[in-house]
């Protein structure tokens, strides 16, 4: 997980970057809201730009990591995430 980590603040210094470029270029209201997603083998996270800083999207049991997992049971039910 620590090389996701620095691969994920890379990643977001990036993102960062792009943004500011495009606040130069025009209008903070006509510019669309950048979502990033970095998909891993086992974890995924996702971030979006608040004004000019990348902010990690949590999900509503505030973990910043989100896992890959999906299971098809015996009956044909899907599970994902966490619980697979």
């Amino acid at each position: 997980l620590n090389r996701m980590d620095q691969e994920w603040e890379d990643y977001l210094w990036e993102l960062q970057q792009y943004e500011r470029q495009r606040l130069k270029q025009a209008n903070a209201a006509e510019i669309p809201v950048t979502i990033g997603v970095d998909i891993g083998t086992f974890y995924l996270k996702l971030s979006r730009m608040n004004s000019s800083r990348p902010e990690l999207i949590e999900t509503k049991q505030g973990d910043r990591y989100r896992f890959n997992g999906i299971i098809v049971e015996e009956g044909g039910d899907i599970v994902t995430g966490k619980t697979a």
